[in-house]
């Protein structure tokens, strides 16, 4: 197992009571930025134009909605969340095709979709390493994993920032009348996850190949991109990683 799994929250519960509110606040905490990084998720995927893809932890709908608008799928979307008032807030926006499920035990045939999204997600999944076998699982060969999630921002940035998300996350959430627990555990879990390098690393002990990975905004987000063999190699054949620098997105 990942050495660096959190530890074992209950995820469904703890986004059920941040459901009503959960999208204002994110964007407030991160200054809109968010949108900005969804967005830049969805301009990736618009280079490979899958048919069918699987969105992991799809809370409110917000990266289907992203997807769309940018028309990044030729086909079908699918989502799937442990938290039922997140896909009810995803319902109450037009979002449909989204499922109460587990990403560690996705319900889906081999070789289902051609493309897997998760954003903000990955972090929070206890057994990393049993989404993986999943993701690749459930890809058709060549299919492409996009990963948008949460990073240490560059030494420079990194004790203002902790220091402003463990301040203003809790105040925000009783300003607007929820429990301030949940964004202490987002600080908690943003210092205890992977860092962009170890992420590609993982990606790469988990058989996929072609990945690499793109910083934004000071390192505070990081979007990865990993494609699943279209066959298989012997024990010679090793996957690459590297960081996508300023300019490109996978291809």
């Amino acid at each position: 197992m990942d050495p660096i799994a959190p530890l074992p929250v209950d995820m469904g519960r703890l986004f059920d009571c941040l459901a009503p509110r959960y999208e204002r606040i994110n964007h407030l905490l991160s200054l809109g930025f968010d949108l900005y990084w969804r967005w830049r998720l969805a301009k990736c995927v618009c280079r490979q134009r899958p048919r069918r893809l699987l969105d992991l932890a799809t809370g409110s709908g917000e990266v289907i909605r992203s997807l769309l608008r940018a028309r990044a799928v030729t086909g079908e979307i699918v989502g799937i969340d442990l938290s039922k008032e997140m896909l009810q807030e995803a319902h109450r926006k037009g979002v449909s095709n989204v499922y109460l499920g587990n990403a560690e035990e996705l319900p889906f045939a081999d070789q289902s979709f051609e493309a897997v999204t998760v954003a903000f997600g990955l972090r929070n999944f206890y057994r990393r390493d049993r989404v993986l076998q999943e993701v690749k699982r459930v890809l058709v060969p060549g299919g492409r994993f996009y990963i948008l999630e949460f990073s240490l921002p560059y030494p420079c940035l990194r004790s203002v920032y902790f220091a402003y998300i463990e301040t203003l996350g809790p105040w925000l959430a009783k300003k607007h009348g929820l429990p301030p627990e949940p964004y202490h555990y987002l600080a908690r879990s943003i210092r205890g996850f992977l860092s962009a390098r170890q992420l590609a690393r993982l990606l790469v002990e988990h058989g996929f190949e072609a990945v690499g990975f793109r910083r934004f905004t000071g390192g505070i987000a990081c979007l990865h991109w990993a494609t699943k063999p279209t066959a298989v190699f012997g024990s010679e054949h090793r996957a690459v990683w590297k960081d996508a620098g300023p300019a490109r997105c996978g291809g």
